[in-house]
Order: C-alpha cells, then sequence, then structure tokens
C-alpha cells in the first residue's frame, strides 16, 4: 500500500514539477534528461508497486546503472567538482534551472525510494 501511495504522490509533484519547468525558458539538454530520467523512475516505480510487468530485468539493470551515474554525477557536481571543470568539461550537462540546496536534498530524498524499486525491478530474486 506505502508504493502505491507514493507512486501516486510521486505523480502530484512530477506534474507540479513539469508546469514550473514549462515556465522556464529555455529547456537546456540537461533539462530533458532530468525529465526524460524521472519518467522512467515513475514508470519503474509503478512497475513495482503495482506488479506489472514492462521491460526484463536485463533492461532494468541498464535503467538503474544509468540513473545511479546521473546520481553520482549529480553529486560530484554541486559537492565535489570545481565549478570552472564543470563550465570547461561538463557544460552540456549543467541545467539552467537553479534549485535551492533544499530542493536538491528534497529531490534525491524522494528519488531514493524510486531508485530501490527500480533496484528490485532489476536484480529481484525468483
Amino acid at each position: 500500500m506505502f508504493w502505491k501511495i507514493f507512486f501516486w504522490v510521486i505523480v502530484v509533484l512530477t506534474l507540479i514539477g513539469m508546469i514550473s519547468i514549462a515556465n522556464q525558458t529555455p529547456l537546456v539538454f540537461a533539462d530533458v534528461l532530468g525529465l526524460i530520467l524521472n519518467i522512467i523512475l515513475m514508470i519503474g516505480l509503478y512497475v513495482f508497486a503495482y506488479h506489472k510487468k514492462i521491460f526484463t530485468p536485463q533492461i532494468w539493470k541498464i535503467i538503474f546503472w544509468i540513473v545511479i551515474i546521473f546520481f553520482v554525477e549529480a553529486i560530484l557536481e554541486i559537492y565535489i567538482l570545481p565549478k570552472e571543470f564543470i563550465n570547461t568539461y561538463l557544460s552540456f550537462i549543467q541545467s539552467k534551472l537553479s534549485p535551492s540546496p533544499a530542493e536538491t536534498v528534497f529531490t534525491w530524498v524522494i528519488s531514493l525510494p524510486m531508485i530501490y524499486a527500480i533496484y528490485k525491478l532489476a536484480f529481484a530474486r525468483k
């Protein structure tokens, strides 16, 4: 029951986020990629919460590792890598949106259960 409620909370939060992003100009590659990853995470959460069969475990493994790579990249970008390095070599992954540190932490915290759901879809023991 928790997973179904959590799924619908995520749907509402995503719709609110999409409306606020729609008012931003212009969206860049990183913003679109973030939206796509969020939709993929929501699909994974839906599949996990409602016990549906979409994709094979191999596909979920690929999705899981892609999400982890982007999650680690975000942490590196915010807390470790110097701004000059990001501006020079990683400018294509910079978002034009500028969330506050609290918004960033909130996003990561609510993403963790979705990443866990993808993990369970990818590495579930039969």
